[in-house]
């Protein structure tokens, strides 16, 4: 009996350090979360015309994150710097399903120097590789005010704060809580706004100057204008140079090395220019020459949007992109969306960046789970919208789709370097055109041969060059 029940202690005991040893050596992930994604702040003028803010936010320069695993309840913590997502905040987690949770208190109940807000959400680690978007919400608006002929800003009795760069005045305001905005001007007159915000409403206000005369200064309200200054990377690996200067972060997904912003480049990799043609009917549409113009010809959206090229850039040997790196091929496409699930038009939304700043709402599916981070860029049209062929003479026509600058930050269209014929639905071949990646704000998306011709203006991603 005695030999019966040491037996049965030994076998325990191994099969107790196995599943120790098992648990121990569980395999584990890389999990990256590569952006902070909020709804889009707007701005008012004084017509009621509103507008997307191009406020850069502030955010706490230390926030936590608890991440629990569902099934064992182990909490993980990660602390990053929410201003700062230029590089992935990346953690080592087990397999299994998680639930995250951050907050961001304010200094006070109804004010902040910076923007409070919370992120929630769950995932599943399955994989070696896994980017995560923390879409994020706030009960704050913002007001702002630009630092000219201005000698103090404050809002209820409490001094706002100065940006970096010195060039406003701003504090974040709690979801309706009534305020007084006051400023004094450098001719010591004040002007006082009483201010009740709603989340995610950007109230900005400047002192004008009638005829250039200071004496005569008045507080106006209206659109938040802003050019973002340079960020120093010298120390940053994952990002690629164009030849023109441009930076790019990149992203690993699966197997492939990815660009996550589009092309900005006005030159080939050897050094050639990519001639600029600002959109029009007649040079898009006659010459059958790579070139390139800014989205609604306006280089303001150089940044994020990148330029619109026609076809014939994709298929230039010269090559658009970062040396080392290429406009990618029909099956680069390919092997992207069979990674994150294949052509289902939910699991595609992981291809895109989550929120309203790039898209318009809904944005429906949209995750940027995948780090990739796709924006809606639109499409150039050098003709009227529909299928056509070479002669123009249509086949099926569009009446709500115009010639030029169609689908901002609706659709994200995207060259491949693939040439393929389109074909009508009688399998008539129409013209030559290239397949494309697409998606649009409505949560569908395609990797199919684009049904326009190569004159047409799309964006670019570019994927690095497999070493050999």
């Amino acid at each position: 009996m005695k030999k019966i029940f040491y037996s049965l202690a030994i076998m325990f005991f191994l099969y107790s350090c196995q599943e120790l040893e098992e648990e121990k050596h569980l395999p584990q992930a890389e999990v990256n979360f590569s952006t902070l994604s909020l709804q889009q702040f707007n701005t008012q003028s004084e017509q009621a015309r509103t507008q997307a803010s191009a406020w850069e936010h502030v955010f706490a320069e230390e926030v936590e994150m608890l991440i629990t695993n569902n099934e064992s309840g182990e909490i993980f913590t990660l602390v990053f710097d929410p201003n700062d997502f230029f590089l992935p905040k990346t953690i080592m987690l087990p397999y299994g399903e998680y639930t995250y949770m951050v907050e961001s208190a304010g200094e006070e109940e109804e004010f902040s120097s910076y923007l409070p807000f919370t992120a929630s959400g769950s995932f599943l680690v399955s994989s070696p590789n896994l980017n995560i978007s923390l879409n994020a919400e706030t009960t704050f608006g913002l007001v702002s005010v630009k630092n000219e002929f201005v000698e103090f800003a404050t809002l209820s009795n409490r001094d706002m704060m100065l940006t970096q760069n010195g060039e406003f005045y701003f504090l974040y305001l709690l979801n309706r809580h009534e305020s007084l905005l006051r400023i004094r001007d450098v001719n010591d007159d004040t002007a006082e706004y009483e201010i009740t915000l709603d989340p995610y409403m950007h109230l900005h206000y400047y002192l004008y100057s009638s005829g250039g005369n200071t004496d005569f200064l008045e507080l106006r309200v209206g659109d938040f204008e802003y050019i973002p200054e340079g960020i120093a990377l010298d120390d940053i690996t994952n990002v690629v140079y164009d030849n023109d200067g441009n930076r790019y972060r990149t992203v690993n997904i699966g197997n492939q090395n990815w660009m996550a912003e589009n092309l900005r480049s006005s030159t080939f990799c050897n050094g050639d220019p990519i001639p600029h043609v600002p959109g029009t009917r007649e040079d898009w549409n006659e010459v059958e020459e790579p070139m390139w113009t800014y989205v609604h010809n306006d280089e303001s959206l150089n940044y994020p949007f990148g330029k619109l090229y026609n076809g014939y850039v994709a298929i230039d040997e010269r090559n658009p992109c970062p040396c080392g790196y290429r406009v990618p091929t029909m099956e680069d496409f390919q092997q992207l969306v069979d990674f994150v699930g294949g052509e289902n038009h939910i699991l595609l939304g992981s291809l895109k960046e989550a929120g309203y700043k790039n898209w318009m709402a809904p944005n429906m599916n949209a995750t940027n789970a995948s780090g990739l981070g796709l924006i809606g860029s639109g499409l150039f049209l050098p003709v009227p919208g529909g299928v056509y062929r070479d002669d123009n003479r249509y086949i099926e026509q569009y009446p709500t789709v115009l010639f030029g600058f169609n689908f901002f930050r609706m659709t994200g269209a995207h060259w491949s370097q693939t040439t393929a014929d389109y074909v009508s639905y009688n399998e008539e071949v129409l013209f030559e055109s290239l397949y494309s990646l697409e998606l649009g704000y409505d949560g569908i998306g395609n990797l199919w041969v684009h049904d326009g011709p190569k004159h047409e203006g799309l964006s670019i991603r570019c994927i690095k060059e497999e070493e050999l």
